[in-house]
Parts: C-alpha cells; structure tokens; sequence
C-alpha cells in the first residue's frame, strides 16, 4: 500500500557522546523503529482519503453516500457507455452507438471536457439504488484498491488504445484510474457490478413496457381527421 504525499515522517535525532560501536547499534535500532513507524503511519494514519472514506461506508446505512464514481469507456470510434453514480444514490447510464460518443483528448478527462462538447446519448437508463446496494460496491471497491493506478502506459503503440477510467470522489479528495479496454481486470468487475445495479434497481419510464396497441393514441387536432 502506497503512503500519499505529505504524510509525516517522524525523524529520530543522533544521540552524542557515543563511542562508535555504541552509536552504531543505537543507529540501527533507530531505523528499525523508523521503518516500523513509517510502516503503521502508511497503514493507520496516512490512508488515501478516498481508501479511507470507503471504508468507512460499511457503517453508513442510508443515504446520503459519503462517496460518488464515474465510471466511463467511451470511445470516439466503438461508442460505449459511461455510468455515473452520485451521493443520493441515483444511478445513471449513458450509452452511446459506434462513431458517435464524445471525443476525450486525454484519458483522464471526465464527459463533458471534451472540446466539441458532450453529443447526446443513443440511450439512458436510471435507476435508484438502495445502500445496501452501495455498501456491497463499496467492499468491492476497497477489495480491488480501486484507487490505486496499476497499468502502465504501453511503449509501443498499441492497435486498440482505447481505456476504461473509473473517478472516485469523497470529501477529501478524488482518485482517477485506468485500464485499456482490451486488458481491464479490476474495471472490468467495477462495470459489471455497475451494470447489475442498473438492471436491478431501474427506474421505470412511463410508456415502458406498455404495448403500442395499448398506448394511449395521439391527440387529433380538429380538421386532421381524414
């Protein structure tokens, strides 16, 4: 586990007076309880705030979430989708067709940074997800280190660059992590527990499921009728 910038690091002194054999073993000593403090502060007190922050979810049993996330693998060329999860437990996503999704210059930039501007969805489904629900992505979330980067950038080019991006966003901060769409793990397991929230938990819209013959037909406005 990687310790965040700016965490403190406690300086243990030289102790004068000492003859070398004895100034040796008392410097070998200091180390050994630097490293074991650096150590506990890594896993204690210098937690990523986002780390830190999911954790805690598990003691939180209704809305408000103390966390939101995107998660986005849009491609300008293949299309894609992007879902969005925020605090009030709304769950949104956002599917675009092949050609058709906004360009991202960059990997890291989120939708809607896009320099033409987000370009309509070809479909959007909501849904509002309970905290249990929450709770159980959270654990997922933590299981994976989900805001830790572990994918390398590719030296040589690659036929198929495209990425999968996941932000996490707490009070404290965020975290942004990738993964080429072609090689995703940790992603992969975040978009189907995203996806499953969706079907689980959608949000009917008015005429769904409703059979055309039955819809309510549309109004005739007088001197229309044939």
């Amino acid at each position: 586990m990687r310790r965040p910038p700016g965490c403190p690091v406690e300086v243990v002194a030289k102790r004068p007076g000492r003859s070398p054999h004895a100034r040796g073993s008392w410097y070998r000593g200091g180390m050994r309880l630097l490293l074991g403090l650096l150590s506990l502060g890594a896993a204690v007190g210098c937690a990523h705030p986002v780390e830190d922050t999911l954790t805690r979810v598990r003691e939180v049993r209704e809305l408000p979430m103390p966390f939101a996330l995107v998660y986005d693998e849009r491609s300008e060329v293949l299309g894609g989708q992007r879902i969005e999860l925020g605090r009030d437990g709304i769950l949104v996503r956002s599917r675009w067709r092949p050609g058709f999704a906004p360009s991202l210059e960059t990997p890291e930039q989120l939708v809607g940074d896009a320099e033409d501007g987000p370009r309509e969805p070809d479909a959007v489904d909501r849904a509002q997800v309970p905290a249990p629900a929450i709770r159980e992505l959270a654990a997922l979330l933590v299981r994976l280190e989900a805001w830790e980067q572990e994918m390398a950038e590719d030296e040589i080019g690659r036929l198929d660059d495209s990425r999968s991006r996941l932000t996490l966003r707490v009070d404290g901060g965020e975290s942004r992590i990738w993964e080429y769409s072609q090689d995703r793990v940790r992603l992969q397991q975040v978009k189907l527990a995203l996806e499953r929230m969706v079907d689980a938990h959608r949000i009917a819209t008015p005429n769904e499921g409703v059979d055309e013959a039955e819809a309510e037909p549309p109004l005739v406005e007088a001197g229309d009728e044939r």
